[in-house]
């Protein structure tokens, strides 16, 4: 029983810094990520997301479904542009 119990405090002590290690650069990471969306994506007033919509593009519609997408993926409304994909918004 002895030998179990420091079995497994010695696995406890290699494993733990290991663990802090990782969740310190994942944490790093998320920022800087977050960061590169924010300078890839500044802030866009609704008159300038609707500058950029298409051509006859009726206004509550778009900006209906900026404010869903937004809501669905937890990104400030004011970060989605209309000629941004879904691919663009899941990976950053």
């Amino acid at each position: 029983m002895k030998n179990i119990v420091i079995a497994i405090l010695l696995t406890m002590a290699i494993s733990l810094p290991c663990l802090v290690w990782w969740l310190r650069r994942s944490q790093a990471n998320l920022f800087d990520r977050f960061d590169a969306f924010e300078q890839k994506y500044p802030p866009l007033t609704d008159e300038e997301f609707l500058q950029r919509c298409a051509p006859g593009t009726d206004p509550e519609v778009a900006f209906t479904v900026r404010r869903i997408i937004a809501e669905q993926l937890c990104i400030p409304v004011e970060r989605i542009y209309p000629d941004q994909t879904w691919a663009d918004l899941l990976a950053d």
